[in-house]
């Protein structure tokens, strides 16, 4: 079911990109979730990343917040631990977001 959804979303993406900003990296999110959930962290990662510089240059700083706390997710599942307390300690530094 996943990768028709993949798939259906590949194909009508030029009609994805017309909706708001936050409808399309909503969309992402749930690619990124499904990669997580596939154990392919690397893409779930570079799906976050994507998603937190879109979200950062439209001025969405939900999903700034969001796409950073799935990143320190991904960093301490892959034993990245000073990583992951480096990005949430900035997460915290930037309370202003929230």
């Amino acid at each position: 079911m996943f990768k028709q959804m993949f798939k259906d979303f590949w194909l009508n993406l030029s009609v994805i990109q017309t909706y708001t900003k936050e409808f399309y990296l909503q969309m992402l999110f749930i690619i990124g979730r499904t990669f997580y959930i596939q154990v392919d962290l690397i893409k779930s990662t570079e799906i976050y990343y994507y998603i937190f510089n879109e979200a950062y240059s439209h001025s969405l700083s939900a999903l700034c917040i969001i796409s950073l706390h799935r990143i320190c997710i991904i960093e301490e599942k892959l034993g990245l631990f000073e990583t992951a307390e480096e990005s949430l300690n900035e997460l915290l530094n930037t309370k202003y977001f929230i």
